[in-house]
């Protein structure tokens, strides 16, 4: 190089001149010229008017700075065709311009720079202006080319556009590679772009970035494109932006856009930036996609669609989200993931925004309302129609924008709030993805009044509301009372007042005051001793019950009651309830229903129990006054197996006031406590049906132990018909007619009025029939049965029993083993049947049979048929004329008062016929007979036996009479008798041969008479 400055060469290179400044060699140079700069720093604006190539010694060697005005300026017709290339300069510190500013006026084919800085220049590093019609410059090519901290000072800024490379109004061509642009802080602030194109009237021309890398902050957005009809034109491969946009928050802005944007086609990664991409677009129907940085679209008029690609994306709209059908793409369990629609329904409202389709969208902005829908907040609100319309970041801010037939959706984790549900009808609140918690916030707030008038402060309120369901979550109270103010407040872990509705898989704790201090005997925490505390509670004013449900879930580690239910229609099953164990200060509860009917049915109670020093029972089941409420086969396991001292109630049923009946308690498994199951009160019109329920482990030592203990009030009408449990019961009937089953246990069962039927079932009953005709059963085991008034049939069945029929006629049998029969009065049919019984027939005409054993019969007052049956059998006539049979077996029969038939049978009997005229046989076998007083009929028949008369009076006289039968013409005269007659003794032994025998003891042949004796 020459040692001036500046060289100038023509077309075929050969040296023009050389000079001193940059302007005078373009001034000296023709078109297609080349100059050359040496290096150095030129102080000057170059004014280019010539289509030349100008090269420095290098970027960093060969600097432009200009006093004022930009480095390199064209502002004329270079010609169409043209080229002016720039390369190996720096264009440094322009103080109101640019590094290379191409005027509204200047006219140019090509513009290219290569090698080159631009730095530090006021306005922009390049500059391409056109006016109205549009840039007159038909291609730029950048390659290889740093900018850095080009515009800035926004506060000395007076229009919009500074930075580094901005093409205002320019259709053209550009390529643009290999470039580095860094933004920075100078004076007020950054620039406000690294690269803007902007064209208000037509398409933007084939533009292409390869390999720009763009990092530093900047005021508004990086890269920014506005207004073309469309960018189809427009690729790039590697263009990274990592620069931070300080006021706008955007990496890139495209607006304005009619056609199609691609911004992954483009090849710009914005992923290093803290800001998103905006593809913003016109009036017409566009597709919009993002990349895999964050996105911000923008479909404006058409129905657009909306693609965020990667990262976490936002589609805007104008209009209000009052006036948009949204809708979204969903997860397994209903949670939008993305948009999938928005639908603009009032084009007068904002603009119409069509029918946008979304796909990989996050986040969707109204600007009319300010509403902001996004899936990255936890809580979303969809309407009847599965619609979308809001998201938040609290559950109550949800139900607050809530309206009838609405679901909120709540994303996993924990929620401290308190939620309040009013005047909504069908509302779903549930979680998903995952557990949700709704915990006590630091301090409560009231949210309801219950029907008692109690304070309350519930984690989840339902006010006024019909079927509102809560799923899938859990509500914690974290022991925390704080905020609890009033007279009588209550803490509720979800509390429904006058509302329907119910709970899917809820979980609810911690519903308590601190705990008080110690352990009960099984280890659990004590509770403090304040009537509060409730897990979940359906709580209406009287009237027809409303419907609640409650399917799974676990109620633990509550102070008072799991539940409480008043005048609801339950269906309640699946539901684990926890309590605390053998509670010393407070009586814990688990379910309890008033005024409600429905079922509470498949449930899990265990951990009930009071082991305090009042006399209270906790109920693992309470239900007062309900109409056919159904509790069935549900497992209770009490708290005795922790501590014998707590007292503890299965199933506790009272009804104060009828109507309240109906219902069953059936399939239930209890244990541990100290009554299985309890029923009392006004059980009217209908019965509760108890049957099947499997009690076992009960606290024998507690003074009301029994599996089933049914005491209904007495005087009822109501018929009852019950089973007990294979433990003691205690099953009372009504003036109804009652069925009554025991099963196994020493049970206790009293029929009560009316015509009953009782079966003690096995083991040791105590069973009284009461008024009525009565069919009781002992059954197995030994039973004490009081028949009652009423004509009863009674059987004890096998055991030692004790019957009584009571008055009026009654059938009793006493069954295996040894047994002891009163009939009491009337006129009754007595059956020991197997074993040694004792039968006393009592008053009236009574049938009396000792069956099989060694039987005693009493026949009492009346004219009894008493049938001793096998064994050696006392039969006793007592007052009366008495039929006594002895039967098989050595039995003794005594006639008592009055005119008796007595019959031996066989085997040797002994016949007293005590006063009265009687009439004795003493059948088959050697009897001893006494007539005793009154005109008695000895009857000897044929058979080959020896009968004692022990007190027979002879004589002409006398007034008994030995009847001889079957022995035909051999004995059909007194004196064939007497010839038969021998003395023995101060005895007469008749032999009638054939080993038939007459003693007479105490008479002698000579004193007797033919009066003594009749035949046939």
């Amino acid at each position: 190089m020459m040692a001036n400055t500046v060289a100038v060469f023509d077309t075929t290179n050969v040296l023009v001149g050389t000079f001193s400044t940059i302007q005078a060699a373009v001034d000296a140079s023709s078109a297609g010229y080349a100059i050359h700069i040496s290096a150095g720093t030129y102080a000057e604006s170059v004014v280019i008017d010539v289509p030349v190539s100008i090269f420095g010694a290098g970027a960093g060697q060969t600097i432009v700075a200009p006093p004022s005005g930009s480095g390199f300026l064209i502002n004329s017709d270079l010609g169409t065709s043209a080229t002016l290339a720039i390369d190996g300069v720096t264009f440094s510190g322009s103080p109101d311009a640019s590094g290379v500013e191409f005027a509204s006026t200047g006219v140019l084919g090509t513009l290219q720079i290569t090698n080159s800085e631009f730095e530090l220049n006021y306005r922009n590093g390049l500059s391409v202006i056109g006016g109205a019609g549009g840039a007159d410059l038909d291609n730029v090519v950048v390659s290889n080319v740093a900018f850095f901290s080009n515009g800035g000072d926004p506060a000395t800024q007076t229009s919009s556009g500074d930075g580094d490379l901005i093409f205002f109004q320019f259709y053209g061509d550009a390529t643009i590679s290999n470039v580095a642009i860094t933004g920075a802080v100078v004076g007020s602030g950054p620039a406000e772009n690294a690269i803007q194109f902007r064209g208000d009237a037509g398409p933007m021309g084939s533009v292409t970035l390869t390999d720009v890398a763009i990092s530093g902050p900047y005021e508004k957005q990086p890269i920014a494109v506005f207004n073309y009809t469309n960018i189809d034109g427009m690729s790039g491969t590697n263009v990274t932006v990592s620069s931070d946009s300080t006021f706008f928050q955007l990496a890139a802005n495209f607006d304005g856009v009619n056609g199609d944007i691609d911004i992954g086609a483009l090849g710009i990664d914005a992923t290093a930036s803290p800001d998103p991409v905006a593809l913003q677009g016109g009036t017409a129907a566009q597709v919009l996609t993002g990349g895999a940085e964050d996105t911000v679209l923008f479909g404006r008029g058409g129905n657009d669609s909306l693609n965020g690609g990667g990262g976490d994306d936002l589609a805007v709209y104008t209009g209000s989200s009052l006036d948009a059908t949204i809708t979204a793409t969903v997860n397994g369990e209903g949670f939008a993931t993305s948009f999938a629609s928005v639908t603009d329904n009032n084009a007068l409202s904002g603009g119409d925004e069509g029918a946008d389709a979304l796909t990989s969208v996050e986040s969707v902005t109204f600007l009319g309302d300010g509403a902001t829908l996004s899936v990255g907040d936890p809580v979303q609100l969809f309407d009847g129609s599965g619609n979308i319309v809001g998201t938040f970041t609290t559950i109550q801010a949800a139900v607050d924008a809530a309206a009838d037939g609405y679901t909120v959706l709540v994303d996993a984790g924990t929620y401290a709030e308190q939620v309040t549900v009013n005047n909504i009808d069908n509302l779903t609140i549930r979680g998903v993805n995952g557990a949700v918690t709704i915990e006590a916030p630091a301090s409560l707030v009231q949210t309801s009044t219950s029907s008692s008038g109690r304070e309350v402060f519930s984690i989840i309120t339902v006010e006024d509301s019909d079927n509102v369901v809560l799923d899938g979550i859990s509500v914690d109270g974290l022991g925390n009372t704080t905020g609890l103010s009033g007279s009588n407040p209550n803490n509720v872990g979800v509390f429904y007042r006058n509302s329907s509705g119910g709970l899917e898989n809820v979980d609810v704790a911690g519903i308590r005051d601190p705990y008080a201090g110690g352990v009960t005997a099984g280890g659990d925490p004590v509770l403090s001793g304040l009537q509060r505390g409730v897990g979940v509670q359906a709580d209406n004013d009287a009237g027809p019950p409303k419907p609640f449900f409650m399917h799974g879930g676990t109620i633990s580690d509550f102070q008072k009651n799991a539940t409480v239910f008043g005048y609801a229609d339950l269906d309640v099953s699946g539901v684990t309830v926890i309590g605390g164990g053998a509670q010393t200060i407070i009586a814990q509860n688990g379910f309890q229903a008033f005024g409600s009917t429905g079922s509470i049915s498949g449930n899990d109670i265990s951990g009930i129990g009071y082991a305090g020093p009042a006399f209270a029972y906790s109920g693992a089941v309470l239900a007062f006054d309900n109409t056919d409420l159904n509790i069935n086969n549900n497992i209770i396991v009490g708290s005795n197996d922790d501590d014998l001292n707590a007292k503890v109630v299965g199933v506790f049923i009272f009804d104060s006031t009828a109507p309240n009946s109906g219902g069953s308690v059936t399939g239930n498994t209890i244990s541990h406590v100290d009554t299985g199951v309890g029923i009392y009160g006004d059980i009217q019109p209908s019965q509760i049906a108890v049957s099947a329920n499997t009690i076992s482990n009960l606290d024998a030592s507690d003074p009301f132990v029994a599996g089933i203990d049914h005491e209904p009030n007495a005087g009822l009408s109501t018929a009852f018909n019950l089973s007990g449990s294979a433990l003691g019961d205690i099953l009372f009937g009504s003036d109804a007619n009652d069925g009554l089953d025991g099963l196994a246990g020493d049970d206790v069962m009293d029929g009560g009025a009316g015509d009953d039927a009782i079966d003690g079932g096995a083991d040791r009953d105590s069973i009284d029939g009461g008024a009525g005709r009565d069919s009781i059963i002992g059954n197995n085991g030994n039973d004490t049965v009081a028949g009652g008034l009423g004509k009863d049939t009674i059987a004890g069945g096998k055991g030692f029993d004790q019957i009584a029929g009571g008055d009026e006629a009654d059938n009793i049998s006493g069954g295996d083993l040894n047994d002891t029969l009163n009939g009491d009065a009337g006129n009754d049919i007595l059956s020991g049947d197997l074993g040694d019984d004792y039968i006393l027939a009592g008053a009236g005409r009574d049938v009396a049979s000792g069956g099989d054993g060694n039987d005693t019969v009493d026949s009492g007052s009346g004219d009894d048929a008493v049938d001793g049956v096998l064994g050696r059998d006392s039969l006793f006539g007592g007052t009366g004329a008495d039929s006594m049979l002895g039967g098989g077996g050595n039995d003794t029969l005594n006639g008592g008062s009055e005119n008796d038939t007595l019959f031996g049978d066989q085997a040797l009997d002994l016949l007293v016929g005590g006063d009265g005229d009687d009439a004795l046989n003493g059948g088959g076998g050697d009897d001893i007979i006494f007539g005793n007083g009154g005109d008695d009929i000895i009857t000897f028949a044929k058979g080959g036996d020896q009968d004692t008369i022990r007190d027979f009076t002879a004589g002409p006289l006398a007034s008994d009479v030995i009847r001889l039968v079957g022995f035909g013409a051999a004995f059909d005269t007194f004196a064939e008798v007497l010839a038969a007659a021998t003395d023995d003794g101060v005895h007469t032994t008749i032999d009638f041969g054939g080993g038939d025998v007459i003693i007479l003891r105490g008479v002698l042949v000579s004193q007797l008479n033919a009066n003594d004796f009749t035949f046939g």
